[in-house]
């Protein structure tokens, strides 16, 4: 599915997304690539200091600044972050728990390998999922696990299904039906 990334933590009363800086390496931060900036307009959006991204590994070569909060509701919210090689989408449940998932900027561009992130909303009997995707500009639709989708929101979808998605599926702009999982 093109899913480079998915890291899952259980949170306890932690309230932020929280991006972890590597502040022991010397190398110059990453910049969100370009085809990001083109293809994902919520990168454009206003900078939202303070958010940080609670994972216990953070994926390497993500542009810190470019971490948005692109929906919210009921509660639970889609977060979107790239670099020069990747963009992620994740998924968090405030007080609970916040998944990842990442795709190559090329694939997600096109929507041959949109990333998408599902995390159970009941860790002890996941009967109920969080899923996150996100979406380049101009999709028209999505369905996820076969179930049309939530409206898409600053490239992104934010939905509760009954059951793990094993794929999604998405309608560009330029009409092309686009199927990644089953």
């Amino acid at each position: 599915m093109g899913l480079i990334l998915l890291a899952i933590l259980a949170l306890a009363g932690s309230s932020g997304l929280l991006l972890a800086a590597n502040a022991s390496n010397a190398e110059p931060s990453p910049i969100l690539s370009a085809k990001a900036m083109s293809r994902f307009a919520v990168f454009a959006h206003a900078e939202q200091p303070g958010h940080r991204l609670p994972l216990p590994t953070v994926p390497t070569g993500l542009d810190q600044a470019s971490l948005r909060l692109a929906q919210q509701r009921s509660g639970e919210e889609a977060y979107v972050v790239g670099g020069p090689e990747l963009v992620c989408v994740a998924a968090r449940i405030p007080g609970k728990a916040v998944a990842i998932g990442c795709s190559r900027v090329t694939g997600a561009a096109t929507g041959d390998e949109p990333p998408m992130v599902a995390l159970p909303i009941e860790p002890q009997g996941p009967s109920k999922w969080l899923v996150a995707a996100l979406v380049p500009d101009g999709t028209r639709q999505v369905r996820i696990g076969g179930l049309p989708s939530a409206a898409i929101s600053n490239n992104t979808v934010l939905m509760t299904v009954d059951h793990r998605p094993s794929g999604i599926e998405l309608t560009t702009d330029d009409g092309i039906a686009h199927r990644v999982g089953s």
